[in-house]
């Protein structure tokens, strides 16, 4: 949780930090980029579902990731074959963006009876 998070603040967060043989960077990397990718594919199916189009963000990530991921597994199987540990070390930046506007009264409802986490958990 950001404590003391202040407007033009930027918050540093080590996400991944640590030496790993091929096969763990690849459980843990390909576990990451699968939940993005799968978060995407949701969000996409839910504007089909609810608009009649693609999320356009969505859709254009997934591009990305995908293209991340074909990198990923190039450098995982490059390691693997010449013998070498992994070191990864990922941060990433947080910081305040736009303001949100006010949620649907009854899209507010459904939001503040979960928890923070349980929000979290349902996008992945």
């Amino acid at each position: 949780m950001l404590k003391n998070y202040h407007m033009n603040t930027t918050e540093n967060v080590t996400l991944i930090n640590g030496v790993f043989t091929p096969q763990e960077a690849r459980e843990v990397l390909l576990t990451l980029l699968n939940h993005k990718i799968n978060f995407h594919r949701l969000r996409n199916f839910s504007s089909e579902e609810r608009f009649g189009k693609k999320d356009e963000a969505s859709t254009k990530r997934l591009k990305e990731l995908d293209e991340s991921r074909k990198q990923v597994l190039s450098l995982l199987a490059d390691a693997e074959s010449a013998g070498y540990k992994l070191e990864i070390e990922s941060m990433i930046n947080i910081r305040k963006g736009e303001k949100i506007e006010e949620p649907l009264q009854e899209e507010k409802s459904a939001i503040t009876t979960k928890t923070v986490e349980d929000q979290i958990i349902q996008l992945w």
